[in-house]
């Protein structure tokens, strides 16, 4: 009886509360949100790059076209 009794206690105390499972799922949105926000941020950067690039490498060269 006294084993039934320990075992139903440990199954129990083993079964996590409902507001620590909240906080697990709550900070794993929060890492999801943050590496999604990172991404984002490189892809922009990755993609502004060679606009930046070809338009400093275009302007000049329109000029010299309207020179010609």
């Amino acid at each position: 009886m006294a084993a039934l009794l320990l075992s139903i206690l440990y199954f129990y105390k083993k079964k996590p509360d409902p507001q620590s499972i909240y906080k697990i799922k709550k900070e794993k949105l929060v890492q999801e949100q943050e590496l999604n926000d990172e991404r984002l941020r490189f892809y922009t950067n990755i993609t502004y790059e060679p606009h930046t690039s070809l338009t400093l490498i275009i302007g000049p060269l329109e000029d010299l076209q309207h020179e010609a």
